[in-house]
Parts: C-alpha cells; structure tokens; sequence
C-alpha cells in the first residue's frame, strides 16, 4: 500500500462522533416513529463511531463494515498507523430513510478538519447499522488508487 493511501485511510479510520439528541412533545403515533428514527440515527452514529475509533481493532471494523471481509486485509495495514492516533470524525447529520440512512461527517488531525462535511451513506443489514463499503471506497479514491475490493465493488454496481 502506498504511504498516501496509509495516510488517507488512517484519517478515515480513527475518530469519535457526537451523539445526537432530541426533544419535544408529539403524539402517541408519531412519537413511536419518531423514537424508532431517533434509535435508527443513534445506532448509525454508534456504528461510524466504532468503526473510525483507533480504538476498534481491524476485525471489529470489518464487522461494522458492509462487505467488511473483502476490506478486512486493509482495514488490518491501516491500523498500524501513528496517524491513526491523532485522527477523530464527527457526525454532524444522519438522515434515515428505510435501511439506508445519509450521513454528513468531518474528519480531524487534532483540532484541524482534514475533510470537512463528507457525506457517506450507513446501510442496515440484518437490524445492524453498518457504514457503506462505497463511502469507504470513496475514501480511499481520494488518494488516486483504490484497493481492489472497491475496484470489485464498482464492476458489481454497473
């Protein structure tokens, strides 16, 4: 792998996220709906939190991962990474729509955003949240060559 994409990927891998909160008064019917939306934004958040964690080891990622296996190799040479120490993300939105949800995020060196309001996708698979092999593969484009699970990855959605 080359050092640029050790770089890029390490931005991407290691963070935390603020949680989301909410508040006010609805209806029976809309309340439980809102409380299921509410949960679903709170699991996606949870689920990118653990995945860009330096803290979370590579197997673990995997599993936060949609199609994680393929990226499993990678994830595992990124977590060697001194980067990976000083890097953290922040979720700033999370729109969910059924099994899919939009989420906007900033990646940071220390205090510094290094890429500022991304936008990834989460998807649920089997009632967990996992973080969308393509906002991954869109990572790791920045740096020019994408390893060859998203290369797999976008022969399979054309």
């Amino acid at each position: 792998m080359r050092p640029v994409t050790l770089v890029l990927v390490s931005l991407v891998l290691a963070g935390t996220l603020a949680a989301c909160g909410g508040s006010g008064h609805k209806p029976a019917a809309t309340q439980s709906t809102t409380t299921s939306t509410m949960s679903a934004k709170q699991q996606v958040e949870a689920a990118w939190l653990a995945f860009f964690s330096s803290k979370t080891p590579p197997a673990k990622k995997a599993a936060l991962l949609e199609n994680g296996a393929k990226f499993a190799p990678v994830l595992k040479s990124m977590s060697s990474s001194p980067l990976a120490k000083n890097t953290k993300a922040k979720v700033s939105n999370v729109k969910v729509t059924g099994t899919t949800a939009q989420v906007t995020y900033t990646i940071y060196v220390g205090a510094t955003p290094a890429l500022k309001n991304q936008r990834g996708t989460a998807v649920e698979q089997n009632g967990q949240w996992k973080v969308s092999d393509a906002s991954l593969c869109a990572i790791l484009a920045l740096q020019g060559s994408p390893p060859a699970a998203c290369k797999q990855l976008s022969k399979q959605s054309s």
